[in-house]
């Protein structure tokens, strides 16, 4: 991933590799992501050089357009993926989730997981937080 970012903007226009770093863990190892989260770190730097504040910001906003489209039973399943990633199957909502990137697959679609943006958004912290506290009953 760190190799697609870099054919797409030069090491130089990063203010440090952890800045690099955090777009590439955001994306979730989907290439589109990648370059959308680069494309938005374009349109709010102010500098010639990508901060890590910057980078920050292009990652809330992502979050943020994952926060307009998800309901509340979103969360709580991408929650559950997350604490038992096997594959869980192919309901309408799953299906749903894969489409629009909140829910990743990996390894062929046997492993699946929630968008890393996803994971910054109070209702999945809540889903989530809920869902450990039964299974800790």
């Amino acid at each position: 991933m760190r190799e697609i970012l870099l054919n797409r903007a030069a090491e130089s226009a990063f203010d440090n590799p952890d800045t690099i770093g955090s777009l590439v863990d955001a994306c979730g190892g989907h290439p589109r992501e990648l370059l959308r989260l680069l494309r938005l770190c374009c349109e709010f730097s102010d500098e010639s050089t990508i901060t890590g504040a910057t980078a920050e910001r292009a990652i809330e906003t992502l979050a943020s357009e994952y926060r307009r489209f998800l309901e509340p039973e979103d969360y709580e399943l991408l929650a559950r993926v997350d604490l038992s990633p096997v594959h869980t199957g192919n309901d309408e909502r799953t299906r749903r989730l894969l489409y629009n990137l909140a829910l990743l697959e990996y390894n062929d679609g046997s492993w699946q997981a929630s968008h890393p943006a996803v994971r910054r958004l109070a209702g999945y912290s809540q889903a989530r937080e809920r869902l450990v506290a039964v299974s800790e009953q």
